[in-house]
């Protein structure tokens, strides 16, 4: 009886130093900082160069641009899309990636790398992607190679432009606005959208 409770004690004191040496901890996260080209070119003039295209047109020089998250598909309403801003205007990037959010959080700064990318139309608007894909999306990987971190994500970097719907203008597409003192017509009788189909509503300014 001895031994076998000399054997068992044995075994226990094994197993615990085994399971003592497999807990470790975490490695500490190193802050993303970003330590290539500076930016040569802001989004209003990346616009502006491919305004005419109809079709998706490579772009060919090393171009960079500086931008912050302003949009994600966190909340659902955003679609494999990743929307950038800097001073000068808004731009989305597509992206066949599904939970973008979990990489770009609203407010992150980030560097892209625009050569060997595509600009595409869609819907009269122009966007950073990939020819031959589908819907002329960047795969995931690709997408990685080309943009880059630079510090942690602030919010306070993503601050909405306050204005009055009257105010809206063309520039400011794909930007992050605030409007107040509007309503949707049909609001509180209207779903928010229709179950089978794309819906627009109306907003008015309640002035």
């Amino acid at each position: 009886m001895k031994t076998n409770i000399y054997l068992f004690g044995i075994l226990l004191l094994a197993l615990t130093t085994w399971s003592c040496e497999r807990e470790y901890s975490a490695p500490p996260l190193s802050e993303p900082q970003y330590t290539g080209a500076e930016a040569n070119i802001t989004i209003a003039k990346l616009k502006s160069l491919y305004a005419d295209i109809v079709d998706p047109t490579l772009i060919d020089v090393d171009y960079i641009i500086k931008a912050v998250v302003i949009g994600n598909d966190e909340s659902g309403n955003i679609y494999k899309q990743l929307y950038i801003q800097d001073e000068t205007g808004g731009i989305n990037i597509g992206v066949d990636q599904n939970s973008i959010y979990t990489e770009f959080r609203v407010g992150q700064e980030v560097y892209v790398a625009l050569k060997g990318l595509y600009m595409v139309m869609y819907g009269d608007q122009l966007q950073i992607g990939y020819a031959g894909t589908n819907a002329n999306r960047i795969s995931w990987e690709l997408f990685n190679y080309h943009i880059f971190k630079d510090g942690w994500p602030d919010v306070n970097k993503a601050q909405p432009t306050v204005i009055q719907l009257s105010a809206l203008n063309e520039s400011m597409v794909n930007t992050l606005v605030q409007l107040n003192d509007v309503y949707f017509t049909g609001g509180g009788v209207l779903t928010y959208s229709e179950p089978d189909a794309t819906t627009n509503r109306t907003l008015k300014d309640s002035n």
